[in-house]
C-alpha cells in the first residue's frame, strides 16, 4: 500500500497476529510511504549531526595528546604551574579553532554534554566507584595514622579547581585519544567499540574494547609517573572511567569525580599538599 503525506514520518497502528495492535513508525521519502523504520533511542537522537572530522584533525589531537603526556612525564616544563598554564592555553586555542570550524556540535564530540538522560546515566558508574574509592582512602588514611581534616584552605582551593583540570585531562585522554582509537574500528564517533561488542559479541569487538580501555587506563597511570601510589590509584580509576566513556561519551562526571577524589587522595591518604612546589 502506498500513500502520500506532507510530514516526514507518521505513526500507524499495525495489526498483530493475535488481533491486538501496536504503534509503528513508517518513514516517508518525498511524501511516499516506503517502509517501517526503527525508532532511535534517546542516546542516538542526542548525537545526530556530529561534525565529520578530517583525518588531519584526528591525527593532530592524538599527536598533541601524546606530546603533552611526554612533556609532563619528562618534566620538560617546570614548575608545574608553567606546564598547566601552557597546556591550558594550547588546548583552549585548539578548542576555539574547532568551535569556529564546526560550531557547538564539536562539544558533543568531545563529550562535554549536559543533555538528558545521558548526563544522569553517565554519573551512575563514576558515583559508585567514587564512593568505594572514598571508603578506601579513609581506611588507608587511618591505617597510616594520618588525619582526615577539612581545616586547610589549600584543600578547599584544590577541591574547587581540580575538577576543571580533571575535565580537561579526560577530554584529552578519552575524547582526543581513546575516541579516535575506537573510531579506527567502528568508523563512527557516536558508536564505540564497547557498544559494538554489546551488540555483536565477537573476539574482534572484545579485543578492540579491551585495547581501548587498557590504552586509556595505562596513559592515565603513566602521567602520574613516578609516584607508585598515584599510578596505582589512577590506573584503577582509569578502567571504569574508560568503560563509562565508551558507554555514554560524557567526560563531565569523569573530570568532576577525578578532581574530588584526587584532592582527598592527595591531602588525606598521601599527606601531601599539591600546591606546595607548584609555583
Amino acid at each position: 500500500h502506498r500513500s502520500r503525506c506532507n510530514s516526514r514520518s507518521i505513526w500507524i497502528s499495525e495489526a498483530m497476529e493475535d488481533g491486538s495492535r501496536k504503534p509503528s513508525e513508517v518513514v516517508l521519502e518525498r511524501g511516499v510511504v516506503t517502509g517501517e523504520a526503527e525508532k532511535p533511542g534517546p542516546e542516538s537522537r542526542q548525537l545526530v549531526g556530529l561534525p565529520d572530522l578530517s583525518l588531519w584533525e584526528r591525527c593532530f589531537e592524538v599527536f598533541a595528546t601524546l606530546t603533552t603526556g611526554v612533556i609532563f612525564i619528562a618534566k620538560l616544563l617546570n614548575p608545574l604551574s608553567l606546564f598547566i598554564a601552557s597546556c591550558a592555553l594550547l588546548w583552549i586555542a585548539w578548542g576555539v579553532f574547532q568551535l569556529f570550524r564546526h560550531g557547538g556540535r564539536i562539544l558533543s564530540s568531545w563529550g562535554v554534554r549536559v543533555d538528558q538522560p545521558n548526563l544522569k546515566h553517565s554519573f551512575i558508574l563514576p558515583s559508585l566507584f567514587s564512593l568505594v574509592a572514598l571508603g578506601a582512602i579513609c581506611i588507608g588514611t587511618a591505617v597510616q595514622n594520618r588525619s582526615i581534616y577539612f581545616d586547610n584552605w589549600h584543600l578547599w582551593l584544590i577541591f574547587a579547581l581540580y575538577p576543571f583540570y580533571g575535565v580537561l585531562q579526560h577530554v584529552m585522554l578519552q575524547s582526543f585519544l581513546m575516541r579516535h582509537l575506537s573510531w579506527l574500528v567502528t568508523g563512527k564517533d557516536d558508536y564505540s567499540v564497547l557498544q559494538a561488542f554489546l551488540k555483536e559479541r565477537n573476539l574482534r569487538n572484545f579485543l578492540a574494547t579491551l585495547g581501548c580501555v587498557l590504552v586509556s587506563a595505562t596513559a592515565f597511570a603513566m602521567v602520574h609517573w613516578p609516584d607508585i601510589w598515584l599510578m596505582a590509584g589512577t590506573g584503577m580509576m582509569g578502567v571504569p572511567w574508560a568503560v563509562e566513556y565508551l558507554l555514554h561519551r560524557n567526560v563531565l562526571p569523569l573530570g568532576l569525580y577525578h578532581g574530588f577524589v584526587g584532592t582527598l587522595f592527595y591531602f588525606w591518604f598521601m599527606g601531601r599538599d599539591p600546591l606546595r612546589g607548584m609555583f
